[in-house]
């Protein structure tokens, strides 16, 4: 018998496992999300083909199953509610389930195994009652808990919204600056930009996405743990707020603009609030290892912890590494403060990766920078700004970088080491990312 293998923060989602047991407890988080355990009465049952080592948890004599609904699996709010009442009815508490297992990261949990099981068929035995879930829409958007990033790592291929090889070869006009930020002019009709929602701009996911792949490709919680994410031009939050409060991970946020968060994430902390309290109320007879580890994501996850920094300035080439006062911030004392102390943490490498997410004026410095300073940087390009921007060429033709499918060439020609990926998000999710080679030392 095959034995399957499950990396941390990894689904199976072509395996079935099988188990029976007796309720231990329920609870509904949100409409979209709740948990349940079964104490269980046999051994699980791995289908004829592997055996998944760590999926059920002993205590004592008792062995232990973890069972999470989520409306990314097929369960709506209506099946959720039926389902936790007919639980909770007596007689109902023999549960057969069958899904697919997922292995959680080790961030708030000593243990090392922390299985459980995404819930697709439940069978209340006593009720001879099935509940199944339904197939949930492939280009679902539905947020979840802890979305998975599903980073495609393999291919350069664009398949998403910015696949329109017209739209991506289109000449786009510049933007006036203000404050180091453009703000559109009246466009005549032949030179129409794409609008927001056709460059992602209208995509929440993208934020827990890119930082999934920051996870996946920067030493996930021990390398980006240390030393703050430099978010450049992330002044709406999306960003720092997967890090800060769904990670606990440090960042700063370089933009002129303040971070504000939206009303919806103020929301979500307070789900995260919510959520803790009700899953302490669970109680340690009752408690298992993924309730404690949702318990210490969410306690974690209510306040910054003074990780969340911010540094009103723009990054600027030429005022980061020659030290050159910069023009457009010269009115406002506080900017030339923060771009003081932005200059002295990246001279002094106290940052664990330069990232751009359609950071427009700023891709530029973030890729000169990191190659100066020799620190790994990523960028997600989106405005072109040709007429600003007169130096970029194309090699070895000498083009103008004119259409977004020019400065994606541009980048990748920065620096034989610059790769390329994608991210699933709808919109301009061209993703080009660069490490500095190992020291002889490491």
């Amino acid at each position: 018998m095959t034995k399957l293998k499950v990396d941390f923060g990894e689904t199976k989602l072509e395996t079935r496992i099988q188990g029976t047991g007796t309720l231990r407890f329920c609870t509904t988080l949100s409409p979209s999300f709740a948990l349940f355990a079964l104490d269980l009465e046999d051994d699980i049952d791995y289908g004829s083909y592997f055996e998944l080592e760590g999926i059920v948890m002993e205590q004592g004599k008792t062995k232990i199953l973890d069972v999470m609904l989520t409306r990314k699996d097929g369960w709506t709010k209506d099946m959720i509610d039926d389902l936790m009442g007919d639980m909770m009815t007596t007689g109902n508490r023999t549960i057969c389930v069958s899904g697919y297992p997922e292995r959680r990261e080790e961030k708030f949990n000593d243990k090392t195994n922390i299985f459980f099981v995404h819930a697709v068929d439940i069978k209340l035995l006593e009720a001879d009652k099935v509940y199944k879930a339904e197939p949930p829409q492939e280009d679902s958007d539905v947020p979840t808990t802890d979305p998975s990033a599903n980073v495609n790592t393999k291919t350069a291929t664009n398949t998403d919204a910015n696949t329109n090889t017209a739209e991506s070869n289109k000449v786009e006009d510049d933007t006036s600056l203000e404050n180091g930020h453009h703000k559109h002019h009246n466009k005549r009709p032949g030179n129409k930009r794409p609008k927001n929602s056709d460059r992602g701009a209208n995509d929440n996911s993208r934020f827990a996405k890119l930082a999934f792949f920051l996870l996946s490709e920067f030493g996930g919680y021990d390398g980006l743990g240390s030393l703050p994410v430099l978010d450049v031009a992330g002044g709406s939050g999306g960003l720092a707020f997967e890090l800060v409060f769904k990670h606990q991970l440090p960042c700063t946020v370089v933009d002129t603009r303040p971070v504000q968060f939206s009303a919806g994430q103020k929301k979500h902390l307070e789900f995260r609030n919510q959520s803790h309290d009700a899953l302490d109320s669970i109680g340690k007879d009752k408690t298992t290892p993924l309730v404690e580890n949702l318990k210490g994501r969410f306690q974690a996850g209510t306040s910054d912890d003074g990780l969340l920094r911010q540094l009103q300035t723009l990054l600027e080439t030429e005022s980061v590494l020659k030290g050159l006062p910069s023009s457009k911030i010269r009115k406002r004392a506080d900017f030339v403060e923060a771009n003081e102390k932005l200059r002295e943490l990246l001279k002094e490498q106290r940052c664990s990766v330069l990232v751009g997410l359609h950071p427009d004026q700023a891709t530029d410095p973030i890729m000169d920078i990191g190659f100066a300073l020799n620190l790994p940087w990523v960028v997600i390009p989106c405005c072109v700004f040709p007429n600003l921007f007169k130096q970029r060429q194309l090699e070895p033709s000498g083009k103008l970088v004119r259409t977004y499918d020019d400065l994606c060439e541009y980048i990748l020609q920065q620096h034989p080491s610059v790769k390329e990926t994608t991210l699933p998000f709808r919109g301009r999710n061209r993703v080009f990312y660069w490490k500095p080679a190992p020291s002889n030392d490491e």
